[in-house]
């Protein structure tokens, strides 16, 4: 992460954009596990359904 002033940057800022777009990624994927999830009830019958 740089900055526009020249100036550099705290190392601190960098730790926590990190940890940021990490908190992002994780989001991400917990969104498309969740996707999957569905997905999956639609194609694959539940326990409760099985004869």
């Amino acid at each position: 992460m740089g900055s526009s002033t020249g100036l550099p940057t705290d190392e601190m800022v960098t730790e926590a954009y990190q940890e940021w777009n990490n908190h992002k990624r994780l989001e991400a994927i917990n969104t498309d596990i969740q996707e999957i999830e569905i997905a999956l009830k639609k194609v694959m019958p539940s326990e409760t359904n099985e004869a």
